[in-house]
């Protein structure tokens, strides 16, 4: 079943990928190089996060193992989806973008478990350090999509090998939903995921690498969210000072 399911998800990407690069086009959802921070010189649509985000979801509706935790990541990224969208569309401001994900971060982490306020706080800013550290690198051919698929394959592996396939399952459903998409993001482009796939799958990563913070933090095992995810934090980090 496992395989189907990861075959499906794979599947729908590849071929929701071209006829979302069509629709991106018809609603002026393009990255237009009209600054120095741009890799590229000519104009390339970037919503493909629907085609990733629609794979995953419906690999997760078919595989029937909705759990109350997975339906509240679901809302989650679907809300960031739209945000996204919207952004890629409209350009929306910094602070507007930030409320949305910071609401449904919260909303989120709240909805999938009873945390005390400091573990509510701390779970709130991995997830919202993850959604912008992965919007971050949707810049370069191949590299937003080839880090999140080999990130999520990581964390289905930590689950397997801890012995929850449960928590793995969509991990390794969301990664190859990115691979999918990635035979289209690949050097020259086609195409960018945009902030609705890049914001949206570093937010379905954030809230299903949360279950791994469960042991204790003086741990290897506690610190492996770090390791895992140490490429994307350390260019949010260096980008932002940049930026600055």
């Amino acid at each position: 079943m496992l395989f189907f399911l990861c075959l499906l998800s794979l599947t729908l990407s590849f071929v929701l990928t071209p006829a979302v690069i069509g629709l991106s086009w018809h609603i002026g959802a393009v990255d237009v190089p009209c600054d120095g921070r741009r890799m590229h010189h000519q104009s390339i649509p970037r919503a493909g996060g629907i085609a990733i985000y629609t794979a995953f979801l419906i690999s997760c509706l078919v595989g029937d193992f909705l759990t109350h935790e997975l339906v509240c990541i679901l809302c989650g990224g679907g809300l960031m989806l739209l945000v996204g969208l919207a952004d890629d569309i409209f350009c929306l401001g910094a602070w507007v973008k930030f409320f949305f994900q910071s609401s449904a971060a919260l909303a989120c982490v709240l909805g999938v478990g009873t945390r005390s306020v400091p573990e509510t706080v701390c779970a709130v800013f991995w997830v919202l350090a993850l959604t912008n550290a992965h919007n971050f690198i949707d810049g370069l051919d191949g590299l937003f999509s080839g880090c999140a698929a080999i990130e999520g394959g990581a964390l289905f592996l930590i689950f397997a090998i801890e012995g929850r396939l449960q928590n793995g399952t969509p991990a390794i459903l969301l990664a190859l939903a990115c691979l999918g998409f990635r035979y289209f993001n690949r050097y020259p482009a086609e195409t960018f995921a945009g902030d609705c796939g890049s914001a949206t799958v570093g937010f379905l990563l954030g809230m299903l690498s949360l279950p791994l913070f469960d042991v204790m933090l003086p741990s290897l095992e506690g610190l492996s969210p770090l390791f895992l995810f140490a490429y994307p934090l350390s260019d949010l980090a260096t980008a932002v000072l940049r930026r600055v």
